[in-house]
């Protein structure tokens, strides 16, 4: 198993609170992104980050951890498809892949839910968020059939956790379709795009995790939520 963390944004919502990178923000004795590396380690998988803004600061950071890092140089006007292309090589056709967002807060519980399902393509959700949030799903029989900021609130299902896992066994498509984006002048896109703009042909399963705390982190309030969850359960 793999694991590719994608920490090379700006985080242009919150950067009007902080100047760290979102992924460095202190919970506890650690970072988000430690906190994130270091579990995957511990479950025995393999890990890249891919940095761009701020590199230093984050290698600096994971110095010492049995990482690969990778860099988008063009971080800055550029989106995440085009940071996994800095990272494709590190995509195993004999090894399932997990993709997440840096600046997503999660723990073992939300791990072991990624692990226990075998379909082909998971995505995380939390069906306890439809009113407010970043990015909605909504979901037929447990799978995807639309997205986006913008769809109407009776339509959402749920909010998307930042977090999937592909199997080996769709590895080589999925890899193909990270060049023909790039190729095809979508520097812009967000990698997910690869997994929606295919769904029709290669069903997306979304996976539920609302019993488990998670935050992705876009605003200060979403930080100062996950200090909050920390502190409770200490």
């Amino acid at each position: 198993m793999k694991a590719i963390l994608m920490a090379a944004g700006v985080g242009r919502r919150i950067s009007r609170d902080i100047i760290t990178p979102k992924s460095l923000l202190k919970v506890g004795e650690d970072t988000i992104l430690g906190n994130a590396v270091k579990m995957l380690l511990r479950n025995n998988i393999d890990v890249a980050v891919v940095v761009g803004y701020m590199k230093n600061r984050l290698q600096d950071e994971l110095a010492g951890l049995p990482i690969t890092f990778y860099h988008n140089p063009f971080y800055y006007i550029t989106n995440s498809c085009s940071s996994l292309w800095f990272a494709k090589d590190f995509i195993d056709d004999s090894s399932d892949i997990i993709l997440a967002n840096a600046d997503v807060f999660w723990e073992q519980p939300v791990l072991d839910t990624l692990l226990s399902d075998d379909r082909e393509i998971v995505m995380l959700a939390d069906e306890s968020r439809t009113k407010m949030g970043d990015y909605f799903l909504q979901v037929k029989n447990g799978i995807l059939v639309a997205h986006g900021i913008s769809i109407p609130e009776e339509q959402r299902t749920c909010e998307y956790a930042g977090i999937a896992k592909i199997k080996k066994s769709h590895v080589p498509f999925f890899k193909k379709k990270i060049d023909d984006f790039v190729e095809g002048l979508k520097y812009n896109s967000w990698w997910e795009n690869i997994l929606y703009d295919n769904k029709d042909t290669h069903p997306v399963y979304i996976k539920d995790i609302s019993q488990h705390f998670w935050s992705e982190v876009d605003y200060i309030e979403d930080y100062k939520r996950i200090l909050e969850y920390v502190n409770i359960e200490k």
